[in-house]
């Protein structure tokens, strides 16, 4: 069995096999050079971050692929003129970008569409051009570069910041996918995912060995648009398999935990939330079940004074129920060395914004990564017009393991709030497998509730939730052997919580 699960991650892998795995199927058309993207760039002076209406007024020179930015925190632009080839009429394109750092799609028009993440793990380098091409169709638009990564400028993830940091331009191209292959590729993932964690010791896991090399059997890189077509016959009967009634209940939201200071200036704040925000909104409109959790009431205002279009974007999502703003403080806070007045005008103007600017009044206090929680928090909450409580980090202790998951916390007071750690132990989820089936695993209060909350996406320098990560959670969200997953409002969780749990334990 090991060697045929081998297999299978052969297949999916991007390694010495893609010439003939499902990586060689998942491009219809790709298109580079200079006949296709013309770049040019202006770099600001010093650690200036020049406005669109600025930035492109300057002059800019011909650039190319290998071309380096920097130094670290500095600002670049590029202007980017897109001719698609004769072959590319009718299809949906998307243009791809890496510049190894952070940077944003800005329209001609001075609109920014896009959040962009070069190099590493946290890669998110796509850009819709548009969904059905013209006969050589024209683009023109800009890309604002910010030399930084998601966590700032150091050699590792907590480092201090390398002051001469290079970036290095290594991908501008157009292409069209071919949307079969991709949705076979996010099948065999879970397939794959669902063998390890289930194993061989259950019914489902052993299906989904068999029926992923079935589809490597299949699969034909030379006749790969007829091949993919037998192979997702499969994969889609094995999904079709629904859980029972008693099945595990998990409601997933995406979020993009942004800290406001850490290892970034606040100005480099002020455009990963626009960056974040940007990204999450394009997902609402591919995917209308999506839903994204963003809190602390100050990067809405810096969205609102910096990027008064894409706030008003956001403002149409909150009404519409995608976009929901939670928290009810300023900040996510330090809850160790502030005085109760002190978290009590967190809270206060928090709150106060969030009823002025967005029509809402938070029920959910959201701290998923402070390091302590002061006694009398539980009383502030409830008399901000706040209900229930989301932590993360006390189930995170190596020495003392908490023993609940979900429980009533009570204050100095008495003054009791409903809280819930999520048991995946983490508020940046990858929208696995092992995640989802960790938390059922790790939940320690199933006696009183069979259901949790699941927060995914790329965070702590922003990001949130990506493309690959929300197919996944599609595949996954109702299929027999796993959780029934469903994207949520946290507030609707504790709701029924509040409403359902028994026996819910006090912890003073």
């Amino acid at each position: 069995m090991g060697i045929t699960k081998n297999r299978i991650k052969n297949f999916i892998n991007s390694n010495s096999w893609r010439k003939v795995n499902i990586h060689s199927a998942l491009w219809k058309k790709i298109a580079s050079g200079e006949s296709t993207v013309q770049l040019s760039s202006w770099s600001a002076s010093g650690m200036e971050r020049p406005s669109f209406d600025y930035a492109s007024k300057q002059e800019y020179t011909s650039c190319s692929i290998g071309k380096e930015f920097g130094p670290s925190w500095s600002t670049h632009w590029l202007k980017v003129k897109v001719q698609l080839p004769e072959n590319f009429e009718g299809e949906e394109v998307i243009f791809q970008i890496d510049f190894n750092c952070e940077g944003m799609i800005w329209t001609k028009k001075g609109e920014p569409v896009q959040g962009l993440t070069g190099g590493g793990s946290s890669r998110r380098i796509e850009y819709l051009l548009t969904k059905k091409a013209g006969k050589r169709e024209k683009f023109d638009f800009f890309v604002e570069i910010g030399c930084n990564g998601l966590f700032g400028n150091g050699d590792g993830i907590i480092e201090a910041p390398v002051e001469d940091r290079r970036f290095r331009l290594s991908l501008a191209e157009v292409g069209v996918k071919r949307k079969q292959a991709w949705d076979l590729y996010y099948d065999m993932m879970i397939l794959s995912s669902i063998a390890d964690e289930l194993g061989t010791e259950t019914p489902r896991g052993v299906q989904a060995v068999s029926v992923a090399n079935e589809v490597v059997n299949k699969f034909d890189a030379d006749n790969a648009e007829t091949s993919i077509e037998k192979c997702l016959e499969l994969t889609k009967a094995y999904f079709s398999s629904k859980p029972g009634e008693g099945t595990h209940k998990i409601t997933a939201i995406g979020n993009c935990h942004i800290d406001t200071a850490w290892l970034w200036p606040y100005d480099e704040t002020k455009r990963k939330v626009a960056r974040s925000f940007s990204s999450q909104l394009a997902h609402m409109e591919k995917f209308p079940e999506f839903r994204f959790a963003a809190s602390q009431a100050q990067q809405f205002e810096w969205l609102e004074q910096n990027y008064k279009g894409l706030f008003d974007r956001v403002i149409g999502r909150v009404k519409t129920g995608q976009f929901i703003p939670i928290g009810a403080t300023w900040v996510e806070m330090d809850c160790n060395v502030p005085s109760g007045e002190a978290m009590v005008r967190q809270f206060l103007l928090g709150q106060r914004y969030f009823a002025e600017k967005m029509g809402v009044v938070s029920k959910v206090f959201w701290l998923p990564d402070t390091f302590g929680y002061a006694a009398q928090l539980p009383q502030i909450v409830k008399q901000s017009r706040a209900e229930y409580f989301f932590t993360q980090k006390l189930s995170w202790n190596n020495i003392n393991k908490f023993p609940h998951t979900t429980f009533n916390w009570v204050g100095l007071d008495g003054t009791s709030v409903l809280t819930h750690m999520a048991p995946a132990d983490t508020y940046t989820g990858q929208a696995t497998v092992n995640e989802l089936v960790r938390s059922v695993r790790q939940h320690k209060d199933l006696s009183s509730h069979n259901s949790n909350l699941y927060l995914y996406g790329d965070g702590d320098g922003g990001g949130g939730p990506q493309t690959d990560m929300i197919e996944r959670l599609r595949r996954v969200a109702n299929t027999d052997g796993m959780p029934i997953t469903k994207h949520g409002d946290p507030t609707d969780f504790y709701d029924e919580v509040a409403k359902t749990a028994k026996s819910l334990p006090n912890w003073h």
